[in-house]
């Protein structure tokens, strides 16, 4: 839930991704991922609605790949999904100005 927060915070382009469900929390292997789009004028209120809906477009070609065997070898160089700690008003509000001021690779 806090994935675009946090990817901002730290300066890196927000991504969404789809992974299988292990028994941890968010630790599954990634079998899809893709960048979420950054505009100048975004809050970020804009990205993660952009993402909300990239990701159940992600999700539904995930699925579609089980169904029609194309799906990828997962013994080779997947990565893990990682979980997200909650974020604070604090790192929202630095969150927040970071994306004003386009601090994000392009």
């Amino acid at each position: 839930m806090n994935v675009i927060k946090w990817a901002v915070f730290e300066g890196s382009p927000p991504r969404i991704t789809v992974h299988f469900i292990d028994p941890g929390v968010d630790i599954g292997d990634i079998f899809a991922d893709e960048r979420v789009p950054v505009y100048p004028s975004d809050i970020l209120c804009n990205v993660r609605d952009c993402a909300s809906t990239q990701e159940i477009d992600l999700l539904a070609r995930g699925i579609s790949q089980l169904y029609t065997d194309h799906f990828p070898d997962l013994g080779k160089n997947w990565k893990k999904a990682g979980s997200t700690s909650p974020c604070t008003p604090a790192l929202r509000e630095i969150a927040e100005n970071r994306l004003r001021m386009q601090l994000l690779p392009q």
